[in-house]
């Protein structure tokens, strides 16, 4: 692996990154979400402000390509233990950019992940958080994805749980599109309350 004391020595080096780079990246050190029950995704990486620079510019781009007057912004930040993250928390940019961007292209576990994900997003994109059945199904999602999915400390009984609850997201999600109008309509600035 990479010796992380040698991280400055990054800057002389020519990341390029593309498409099929970032899945990658995403697939191994990125996840879809969840800050404060709001969806987002987010890439990390120890010691490597150099690379997470990159990949903020490289969404910024992204982003502000399919959006014109794109205001809100990709974050960076760095935690106390040197861990460095890129993260995206506007709604319209998960809606309109990330899910496009990685739908249909990831191969590896986090396909699961970004599915029930792209319900969050879309559950906020029609207004369903402010209703009970929208929070209660976010909450499930926000429950059974990353560690907490894939941690091998989980015992088969857990696993179960978290895979009942996947199909579970699925059939409240179905039943809260078939039963219940969308709140507003973010992209018609109509609101249907």
């Amino acid at each position: 692996g990479l010796n992380l004391d040698h991280s400055d020595k990054l800057k002389e080096c020519n990341i390029t990154i593309n498409k099929y780079w970032l899945i990658g990246f995403l697939e191994g050190d990125g996840s879809f979400s969840f800050a404060h029950n709001r969806p987002i995704i987010n890439l990390a990486q120890k010691g490597s402000n150099y690379t997470m620079l990159k990949i903020q510019e490289y969404l910024t781009d992204i982003i502000s390509n399919e959006i014109p007057n794109w205001t809100s912004k990709v974050f960076l930040s760095t935690r106390k233990d040197g861990c460095v993250s890129v993260y995206i928390t506007d709604i319209d940019a998960l809606y309109k950019v990330i899910i496009p961007y990685f739908n249909n292209n990831l191969k590896a576990r986090k396909i699961v992940d970004f599915k029930i994900w792209v319900i969050s997003v879309n559950i906020y994109i029609n207004g369903y958080h402010f209703i009970k059945e929208g929070r209660e199904i976010i909450n499930i999602i926000s429950n059974c994805i990353n560690e907490k999915r894939y941690s091998t400390n989980n015992t088969s009984e857990e696993l179960n749980i978290i895979n009942n609850n996947i199909i579970k997201i699925n059939e409240l999600y179905n039943s809260i599109i078939n039963s219940i109008k969308p709140i507003f309509s973010v992209f018609k600035g109509i609101n249907y309350t």
